[in-house]
């Protein structure tokens, strides 16, 4: 045992010459801290409903009466069809109306404001509330919250509870089971399971504060930027592990040992993922307590990120490992690495886009390529999507590209292993 772990930590040693690995660490770091420098949070005062009397301009000049307001937000929207039940002014007169059609309308009031300095949020709240010119409509009412922002903008930012919304719904659809693989058409089936994971959104964001879904956000942003620059920059790092250990005079010492060759195999490669994984988690860390700290939100969905993050990184390890063994080329394991990390999942990426948009439909026999692709060869963006989104869901995992990963890794293993119990160095 030992002599094992004297090879994983022989891996450590290789890694503190390595500028690349200490790059990785510090970016890691430098984004962890960074993002959680610049949130921050501020109250603001909300107000949500269906008012078909209120206009963006009119309610404004109303709250602005009650209240000095330094800064604002409004969205006035029309609801679909089903839920219109006011005449829409805008279309009495159209000359496409049917004979006594009076077209109806209702609009959705939504928005926040900030008082001037020294303005008391409660008090304004309650004032509003009772005002009855601005409670003309359903469920609507003004309140005091917390939400997201940057330390230099002067109010909250929408974007990101807005993509916390859609990423939901994608999230919802795909965990439904229904549409697993991008090659499935838009079916009766499939807009009814699109309906369905609507719903079931609009319920969850009764119950989730748009702080809380800004914040889980961006730390869907911030694991998706770890995934990638880790998984880059990890490239570099390891692409030496292998044929490190077998450069002349190194090999020597290390078969020396009393250990078999599966350990040394083994303990080289564990020692690279250990690395890794400790790079991703204590970046994680960092992130977690401080925006938690930041806040008051604390994203333990973060951590889901990780196991994915790192089988990623076994993955692609796995093929490092076999072409360092093959070829004892530092230079020909990073460039395969980046091949299949960069090139072929960007060209996948493409594929599938021109497929799900109708280009392919006509060439039958392109459609087949593309669809075998997808099942044969590895794919991260896949993988990555599923990592990052599980920060803002409950995890859901798309099996297929897992299975085809880890088929890939097995053999990628078991061919490395072969051929290094078989070379005599």
């Amino acid at each position: 045992m030992n002599a094992f772990l004297a090879i994983v930590a022989d891996t450590w040693r290789q890694s503190k010459q390595q500028v690349v690995f200490i790059i990785m660490l510090i970016m890691l770091m430098i984004v962890a801290i960074g993002v959680v420098v610049i949130s921050t949070t501020m109250e603001v005062v909300e107000f949500e409903g269906v008012n078909p009397s209120q206009t963006h301009e009119a309610l404004h000049d109303k709250i602005a009466k009650i209240a000095p307001v330094k800064d604002h937000g409004f969205q006035n929207r029309r609801l679909p069809m089903d839920l219109r039940d006011q005449p829409d002014p805008d279309k009495a007169d159209d000359p496409d109306n049917e004979p006594g059609e009076v077209p109806l309308i209702t609009r959705q009031v939504k928005g926040w404001f900030i008082l001037e300095s020294g303005g008391d949020n409660e008090k304004v709240v309650a004032a509003l509330n009772s005002e009855s010119s601005l409670r003309a409509g359903e469920n609507f009412e003004f309140r005091v919250v917390k939400r997201y922002a940057f330390i230099w903008t002067d109010g909250p930012i929408d974007f990101f509870h807005e993509y916390w919304n859609q990423a939901y719904l994608g999230a919802e659809i795909a965990a439904s089971g229904e549409k697993l693989s991008p090659f499935d058409g838009d079916s009766q089936q499939e807009m009814q399971n699109r309906a369905e994971a609507l719903d079931r959104r609009f319920q969850v964001e009764k119950s989730t504060s748009k702080l809380q879904r800004s914040v889980e956000s961006v730390f869907d942003w911030s694991m998706s930027f770890f995934y990638t620059i880790s998984m880059i920059l990890f490239i570099a790092a390891c692409a030496g592990y292998f044929p490190g250990l077998l450069a002349a005079g190194a090999v020597d010492v290390v078969l020396s040992k009393p250990i078999s060759r599966f350990y040394i195999f083994v303990g080289k490669y564990l020692g690279g993922l250990l690395l890794f994984a400790i790079a991703v988690l204590l970046a994680t860390t960092i992130l977690y307590f401080g925006m938690g700290m930041r806040t008051g939100i604390w994203v333990s969905r973060a951590f889901t990120a990780l196991p994915l993050l790192v089988f990623s990184a076994a993955v692609i390890f796995s093929l490092l490992a076999l072409i360092g063994v093959l070829t004892r080329s530092t230079a020909m394991a990073m460039i395969i690495g980046y091949l299949f990390y960069v090139v072929i999942d960007t060209v996948l990426a493409t594929a599938i886009g021109l497929y799900r948009s109708g280009v392919m439909d006509e060439v039958a026999w392109l459609k087949k390529i593309v669809e075998t692709i997808y099942y044969v060869f590895p794919n991260f963006v896949l993988l990555k999507n599923t990592a990052v989104t599980s920060v803002m869901t409950q995890p859901y995992v798309d099996w297929q590209p897992v299975g085809t990963a880890a088929a890939w890794m097995v053999l990628s293993l078991a061919l490395g292993f072969w051929r290094f119990r078989a070379k005599d160095y």
